[in-house]
């Protein structure tokens, strides 16, 4: 689908919907573990938008490759990724794309045991995640919350996240 939504952006003359296209096509390619294909995909979504800049597409770009990176156990790389989709969207709201950057970011540092940094970032998703109607980002946000709580024995935040389950 996503595919065939690429390529009617291209007959369409709409390369930023050519662009979304190509991302979706990326995420459905990683969701199959085909991270070679999802790759290709991702780079040419970043050729086009060198000709057709969007902040808030490169920063989706960036998202996608930092889960992509992830999943290949480079957290460092993730983190990188996520920090330049922060940097891409700047001072642009676009908070569901700047709370899974946060997200992604906070994942990967924790990956790499830098858990207070993690917990920083997902503390600044989760204020963000209010402005935000999607339980399931806000679940994922706590989740993670919970993990990092786990990793360093912190039992308060651990029953704060489990009280939200219950709630």
């Amino acid at each position: 689908a996503a595919w065939q939504a690429s390529q009617t952006a291209v007959r369409a003359n709409s390369p930023l919907l050519q662009i979304r296209g190509l991302i979706s096509q990326g995420r459905g390619q990683m969701a199959i573990q085909a991270y070679s294909s999802s790759e290709k995909s991702m780079g040419e979504a970043e050729r086009l938008l060198a000709l057709h800049p969007s902040k808030p597409l490169t920063a989706d770009v960036m998202l996608a490759y930092s889960s992509l990176t992830y999943s290949l156990n480079k957290a460092e790389l993730s983190a990188e990724y996520a920090q330049r989709g922060l940097t891409a969207l700047g001072t642009l709201p676009a908070p569901s794309v700047r709370i899974r950057l946060l997200r992604n970011q906070a994942r990967a540092l924790s990956q790499l045991h830098r858990n207070s940094e993690a917990m920083g970032l997902l503390n600044g998703a989760l204020a963000l995640s209010d402005a935000v109607s999607d339980p399931k980002l806000s679940a994922e946000l706590y989740l993670e919350e919970a993990r990092i709580a786990d990793e360093q024995n912190d039992i308060e935040t651990k029953e704060y996240v489990k009280d939200l389950q219950l709630d």
